[in-house]
């Protein structure tokens, strides 16, 4: 329950101060998610553009997203997180 709270939040929030707190509570649960909270944590940080300017986002918490759902991001989806790691790292 509190881990779907925080995807909805995470895919609302306006201003990468909120996107850095989301993503620093989501990140003890990765390994806890469900098929369909991947899914829905994929798209939001594919979606949100507030999220990739997030403190230490790019280039913590996207090559994170890829190592721990590597099945779960496809190639396309894993180029854009690629060139935002570039981009903001």
């Amino acid at each position: 329950m509190a881990i779907a709270i925080l995807l909805n939040l995470l895919k609302a929030v306006k201003f990468y101060r909120g996107a850095e707190y989301l993503t620093n509570q989501i990140r003890p649960y990765l390994k806890q998610l469900k098929d369909f909270e991947i899914k829905k944590l994929i798209l939001t940080c594919r979606e949100n553009d507030q999220i990739y300017d997030a403190g230490g986002f790019a280039s913590t918490f996207l090559p994170l997203l890829i190592q721990v759902f590597p099945t779960h991001i496809d190639q396309e989806t894993k180029k854009f997180f690629q060139e935002k790691i570039t981009q903001y790292s």
